[in-house]
């Protein structure tokens, strides 16, 4: 179970299927939360807010396309950030 991991929306009703599922099966140590555009400030509320409930679960957020946001989400408590492959052309 170690290498098993949850994927989840942004939504309230999924926030609570996610403590439901990590409440029943506490082994899961991976949380998802992938969305199309990581730049909402409802997305980066929702990192904090799982971080706050999964103190010890590495999280992983996307998707995003430059540092600022990278950093954004780190600081807000993702440990891993999805970053499109468009990132490179922003460093130009």
């Amino acid at each position: 179970m170690s290498q098993i991991g949850i994927s989840s929306g942004i939504s309230t009703s999924d926030f609570d299927k996610l403590r439901t599922v990590c409440d029943m099966i506490p082994e899961l140590e991976y949380i998802c939360l992938d969305v199309a555009n990581g730049y909402s400030e409802v997305f980066v509320d929702f990192i904090r807010r799982v971080r706050e409930q999964f103190p010890t679960h590495t999280i992983f957020a996307g998707n995003v396309v430059t540092g600022e946001m990278v950093e954004e989400l780190i600081l807000s408590g993702a440990d891993v950030v999805k970053v499109s492959h468009f990132f490179r052309n922003s460093l130009k």
